[in-house]
């Protein structure tokens, strides 16, 4: 079982840092062009609002799903230090999971709500353009079931014997890699 969440994990690692990477690329040419453009050669950029948009929602969806799998999100510190440092398997185990479970709280009607407005998304279109906006919040919607998946990855992982076996966790980077 540690190997299947650590294969998942590995592959959703790659897919998260390609398009945060190509999507923070292209978001700085855009910007660097649209400069240039400007203010140098007087062209104007109506394209630019539209595409900023969509690849900056891409890059923070798919980072914050990435950064959750590293375990680099907030947390309370004082109590997950505390839970850490504790003997009692089972309590540590507990304890991360109702911590990762809360985080549902906010997911769940997130992809609940983004998946019942997609069609509403899908015929919307960009001013200039002229895209759908499903592009842009579709991101939202795919960048949360991908958070889904790493909480869910994260509960099985601690009952699986995994993330609990060292202060590092309550550090902040007990990723996957353990």
């Amino acid at each position: 079982m540690k190997t299947v969440i650590t294969k998942i994990d590995q592959g959703m690692a790659v897919f998260e840092k390609s398009v945060s990477l190509v999507m923070g690329v292209l978001l700085f040419a855009l910007m660097t062009w649209c400069v240039i453009a400007r203010y140098c050669l007087a062209l104007p950029c109506p394209y630019q609002t539209e595409l900023a948009q969509t690849f900056h929602i891409w890059l923070c969806f798919m980072g914050s799903s990435y950064l959750f799998s590293i375990n680099d999100n907030p947390s309370v510190e004082i109590f997950s230090g505390r839970a850490m440092a504790s003997k009692n398997m089972t309590f540590k185990k507990i304890y991360f999971t109702l911590l990762a479970l809360t985080n549902y709280i906010f997911v769940v009607p997130c992809v609940y709500f983004g998946i019942q407005n997609l069609p509403q998304y899908a015929a919307q279109k960009t001013t200039y353009l002229g895209y759908s906006y499903i592009w842009i919040y579709g991101a939202a919607v795919f960048g949360f079931i991908m958070i889904a998946v790493r909480i869910a990855l994260r509960i099985a992982g601690y009952w699986c014997g995994m993330y609990l076996d060292g202060p590092e966790q309550a550090a902040g980077n007990g990723g996957a890699e353990g």
